[in-house]
């Protein structure tokens, strides 16, 4: 079954023939990702357990570690993810330029996959 392609805070997507977009396999991963770290808990009707609430620390003070236990506790809880080998995380403190963006990278393999993918998340005010 595919998957439609939402932009995390965005509508439906229109594809070229005018139904629904379906997202590319390779990509339907990072969707659910995405949609679980900025889901915050308690916010998914199915399962109030489910998020990770990364969008709470928009605007307020974070370490690093902070934020990298909140993801890879979530990645940890992603069926689709291979946990041997362990996903990783990398997160680049703000730049100069830009002092309210923190810059993550997600490491991980999916499950039944030999290839290592790498996930750019950005988290801003």
């Amino acid at each position: 079954m595919r998957c439609i392609s939402v932009s995390w805070g965005n509508d439906l997507r229109v594809g070229p023939t005018g139904d629904i977009l379906a997202i590319p396999r390779e990509d339907e991963l990072d969707q659910r990702l995405i949609r679980r770290l900025l889901t915050n808990s308690g916010d998914y009707y199915w399962s109030v357990d489910y998020g990770g609430g990364l969008g709470a620390y928009v605007g307020r003070p974070a370490s690093p570690e902070v934020l990298q236990d909140v993801i890879l506790g979530q990645l940890r809880l992603e069926t689709s993810i291979q946990q041997d080998p362990q996903p990783g995380v990398v997160i680049a403190a703000a730049s100069p330029a830009n002092l309210n963006t923190v810059s993550v990278s997600i490491i991980y393999q999916p499950v039944g996959s030999e290839v290592t993918k790498t996930m750019p998340l950005s988290i801003s005010d």
